[in-house]
């Protein structure tokens, strides 16, 4: 809902104007389309149409503002310095590196990170998958096709190559902490812990389902994680 060519009325005065803007609990009115006034919400009668459209607008803003200013605050904290011990898939904080991921949340010092997984212990593997937009796209990293449910809560990784890669260390055989790329190398996002669901699982045709969104990360440099909640 756009606030902006709304109509309120001057408490003061009796007139009709229209909303050109707003900032926190100011709004600006113009009146007859010539005089111009920044004033208080409080000295205007806004309806409740006007009033929802700026509190949904003023709940974007809010949310525009605290990613610009988390992502601010990662480029200028230098690497060794920085920490997130806590994620959760709903934040959809956006990152652009792998070894910014790993030096970020798991304490890491890497320069670089070319691999699509990293080990954290025996049991949790981080895994780094570029997804595609459908099944029928191209294979979008050697020779791989992922997709994830709109949900987020499946992710499907299919081979495409006739040589089966090794797999022995890759998140087939353990739960998976995922941060996976958006399509047409857009930003990289924690989606939350995957496991690998054999059943429904097939030959170069993998089918994994979330079992949390939300995870404390341990150690510094990390050593595990605690998973704080259940997907079913």
């Amino acid at each position: 809902m756009d606030v902006i060519s709304k109509t309120v009325r001057s408490k003061a005065t009796g007139m009709i104007g229209t909303v050109t803007g707003f900032s926190g609990n100011k709004i600006s009115v113009t009146f007859d389309g010539h005089a111009s006034i920044t004033a208080p919400m409080d000295l205007f009668d806004i309806g409740p149409e006007v009033r929802q459209a700026i509190e949904e607008e003023t709940k974007k803003q809010d949310v525009n503002t605290a990613k610009t200013y988390r992502k601010r605050n990662l480029e200028q904290v230098p690497v060794s310095s920085r920490r997130i011990d806590h994620l959760d898939a709903a934040d959809k904080l956006e990152f652009y590196r792998i070894d910014e991921i790993l030096n970020t949340c798991f304490g890491t010092n890497y320069q670089a990170w070319m691999k699509g997984t990293w080990p954290l212990n025996d049991y949790y593997w981080c895994w780094f998958p570029k997804l595609v937009k459908t099944i029928k796209d191209e294979p979008a990293s050697n020779g791989c096709i992922n997709v994830i449910s709109e949900d987020w809560n499946t992710i499907i990784y299919d081979e495409t190559k006739d040589t089966v890669a090794d797999t022995s260390n890759d998140p087939h055989n353990d739960r998976a902490i995922v941060f996976a790329r958006e399509p047409d190398n857009g930003p990289i996002l924690f989606r939350g812990v995957y496991a690998f669901d054999k059943e429904l699982s097939s030959y170069k045709h993998y089918i994994y389902k979330r079992v949390s969104s939300k995870i404390r990360i341990i150690g510094n440099p990390a050593y595990d994680i605690e998973m704080l909640n259940k997907v079913d």
